[in-house]
């Protein structure tokens, strides 16, 4: 069994999950936020950690750590392996809690950088622009949305499709929810649970209470599974 893109992206920024238990009454639903993300086969487990906000303070994969900060409308995150830094990204959000721009710097002075800028209409990803400190010439992709679902990305001559379970809403545990999550930041906030990108097929398995306890891809003959872990509080 070979390791997907999708697994092999959530490993790099570092994803691991582990399920909690969760108590509830009858008259209270309780809320539940991802603590763990466990790939089968089990390779690396991505441990997450909350602020007593509910924002994330921490991810650890192995050698691997981001930590988050926060400040207004600005998000930093910081990407170290073994403590030595590997990157800092800087977000700032708008009013929506979607990133309007990202600047990742890749040395400590700050000297070596890329840079993404997003546009919307409304809360709909329209454009991104992504320029670097080398100075090359700018890379733009456009997003296409139907339904309130972004339905493809337009990059040059490189076309990327999705499609959607329309009878299921977006929730933690979506494909597009972890990569985003993973990345510290959110520019892509469709209505439903993505169904496939291009020719890889995502499927879900729910937990009693409705929450997602694993996702499952498959392309051509290979697959790739997750496996989330909850807490959840009243």
């Amino acid at each position: 069994m070979k390791t997907n893109h999708f697994i092999a992206c959530l490993l790099t920024l570092l994803i691991t999950i582990t399920v909690g238990g969760c108590k509830k009454d009858q008259d209270q639903k309780p809320v539940c936020k991802i603590t763990n993300v466990i790939p089968l086969p089990h390779i690396s487990e991505l441990a997450i950690s909350y602020n007593p906000d509910g924002s994330v303070q921490k991810l650890v994969n192995g050698s691997l750590t981001i930590i988050y900060q926060y400040s207004g409308n600005t998000i930093t995150t910081y990407l170290q392996d073994s403590s030595i830094f590997r990157n800092k990204k800087i977000i700032t959000v708008n009013a929506a809690g979607l990133a309007t721009n990202m600047r990742a710097e890749t040395d400590k002075t700050g000297a070596h950088w890329f840079n993404e800028a997003y546009e919307y209409n409304g809360t709909e990803l329209v454009r991104t622009v992504v320029t670097k400190s080398e100075g090359t010439t700018p890379v733009i992709t456009t997003h296409n949305w139907s339904g309130q679902n972004l339905v493809s990305s337009v990059t040059g001559t490189d076309t990327l499709q999705y499609a959607y379970y329309t009878d299921q809403p977006r929730k933690a545990g979506d494909y597009l929810y972890m990569i985003q999550f993973v990345q510290g930041y959110e520019t892509i906030r469709s209505k439903n649970l993505v169904r496939s990108f291009n020719n890889t097929i995502i499927t879900y398995n729910f937990r009693p209470d409705g929450y997602i306890s694993s996702l499952t891809t498959f392309y051509d003959n290979d697959f790739s599974f997750l496996d989330y872990r909850y807490q959840c509080d009243l």
